[in-house]
């Protein structure tokens, strides 16, 4: 019988150059950063296997997205569960302008862009919100976002938010800065009419997302 101690030992966060060549028609792939040994977490990975014998676990985002780089010419699907995987994800792909990053996950994109647009009409009658986001930024980002007080900043990427001004202090405050980086509190108008800005309210929803990849790339 297979044990968590096995699971973890033979497919959970393996290095690209350490995961068996695939046989099944499709390398299913699990992200969570909460993975461990409950049996729920230990039920949900048997059943997966049974569901297909090649799938890989993953708790440590990097890795996790090397071996997606490194898969070519197959398609994956990877689940991705967890409160901030996939936002850093996409964030990692925007902000870097990683074209291969971000030609993987293209149809993902479009699809989450979509679905914010939807959502943004619930808000249409809410009126101008106040919104908060608590993070760490490169001392030298701050500077340069001083410099540009009262000009237009544009993000390269997806952003989120509290209307709480408390949970976002906590992100600061459990979170200690890193050398040359800096905590930061923002403050945001956020007003639904504007049309150059799309914004969701996604409240305190859990989601699990299956992403299907095609890599059409040869291998070398």
């Amino acid at each position: 019988m297979t044990t968590s101690e096995s699971l973890n030992k033979r497919r959970k966060n393996l290095l690209s150059n350490e995961v068996s060549n695939n046989k099944e028609n499709i390398q299913l792939i699990w992200l969570d950063g909460n993975i461990n040994d409950s049996d729920d977490y230990l039920l949900t990975q048997l059943m997966l296997i049974e569901l297909n014998s090649a799938v890989q676990f993953y708790s440590h985002f990097d890795r996790c997205l090397d071996l997606i780089k490194s898969i070519k010419n197959e398609q994956i699907s990877l689940i991705v569960s967890g409160e901030c995987f996939l936002y850093k994800l996409l964030n990692k792909a925007l902000r870097t302008e990683d074209i291969e990053l971000l030609s993987t996950f293209r149809f993902f994109i479009i699809d989450l862009c979509s679905v914010i647009k939807q959502e943004n009409h619930r808000l249409k009658n809410k009126g101008t919100l106040i919104l908060y986001r608590g993070t760490q930024i490169p001392k030298e980002e701050l500077e340069k976002i001083k410099e540009n007080i009262d000009k237009t900043i544009s993000t390269n990427g997806f952003l989120s938010t509290s209307r709480n001004i408390n949970v976002s202090l906590r992100f600061i405050h459990n979170n200690p800065p890193l050398n040359d980086f800096t905590s930061v509190l923002f403050e945001i108008k956020a007003n639904p009419l504007l049309k150059t800005v799309i914004f969701a309210d996604v409240g305190n929803k859990f989601v699990v997302y299956l992403i299907n990849i095609t890599q059409n790339k040869i291998r070398n």
